[in-house]
């Protein structure tokens, strides 16, 4: 084998061995694609829905006025009526996250209230009543809405930002809590998260 045919086998060999591999990697795992992308990672997205759902959960459960309503409410045929918050929009403010990522966050923080044992026991959480008469009409479905009381029933909004400087970027998450009888804003508060760009 020539000199020349030999340092062309090698070369191969060396280019085979660093093509990078496809196939199933760690839901922790951050790829190379990943880590050349200016945009959030996967990784971290689903890290800061984590904390942020946790945070609200904790926020909800130690607010005074649904505690009071908990505690102070008669009860109605031996149960206690819980204090309602329809999950509202949480609205992508941003310039560089993807709806579809973006869609991860806003269904993560949404599962976990509703999996909380605050989400089972202290609030009852429901949809708005646009999406769930849709639904209703598609399936041929006849429905009764609820009787809500208005000075319990609220309403969760949120929106989600992107400020950029330079080489770093901040994520935020800002909650509404909103008393349908009289538009009080009852709590509001940022979760936020923040980057700094490999160069």
């Amino acid at each position: 084998m020539t000199r020349i045919t030999t340092l062309l086998v090698i070369t191969l060999i060396t280019l085979t061995g660093c093509k990078s591999q496809g196939g199933k990697v760690g839901a922790g795992e951050v790829t190379q694609g990943e880590r050349e992308s200016t945009r959030i990672q996967l990784v971290e997205l689903e890290e800061f829905a984590d904390q942020a759902a946790t945070d609200l959960i904790r926020d909800l459960a130690e607010l005074p006025e649904l505690g009071a309503q908990t505690r102070n409410t008669p009860e109605l045929n031996g149960v206690t009526p819980k204090p309602t918050i329809f999950i509202g929009d949480l609205a992508n403010q941003t310039d560089i996250v993807s709806t579809r990522d973006f869609e991860i966050v806003a269904r993560k923080i949404t599962s976990t209230l509703l999996s909380s044992r605050v989400g089972r026991e202290q609030i009852k959480f429901i949809e708005r009543s646009a999406r769930v008469n849709a639904i209703a009409e598609s399936e041929g479905v006849t429905r009764t809405p609820p009787t809500l009381e208005g000075g319990q029933t609220y309403a969760l909004t949120g929106n989600f930002y992107r400020s950029a400087r330079g080489d770093t970027q901040s994520y935020f998450l800002e909650y509404t809590l909103i008393r349908l009888e009289d538009g009080q804003i009852v709590f509001s508060t940022t979760y936020d998260s923040k980057r700094v760009i490999d160069n």
